[in-house]
């Protein structure tokens, strides 16, 4: 049951980091903007989403430090009981 319960949690985890950035500000300007005539010049490379990595971060740092606690307290129950 425990393994169980791990694999939901690092499968929920895994799941929000990856879908963290779809939660990007998308903010579409409102209609009769600027028009742009002539070639437009794209840059290359990645596209930034603006997606904020920082949230994500605490949210792994949150999870490795409640896994090390379990894992400490386990070992405690685990050496008392022998």
């Amino acid at each position: 049951m425990k393994r169980l319960l791990a694999i939901f949690v690092a499968a929920l985890a895994f799941c929000a980091v990856v879908a963290a950035p779809a939660f990007a500000g998308s903010e579409i300007p409102p209609p009769g903007g600027p028009q742009v005539k002539g070639t437009v010049v794209h840059a290359g490379g990645t596209a930034f989403t603006g997606a904020n990595i920082s949230l994500g971060v605490l949210f792994m740092v949150g999870l490795l430090l409640a896994g090390v606690a379990m894992l400490v307290i386990g070992r405690r129950r685990a050496s008392a009981t022998r």
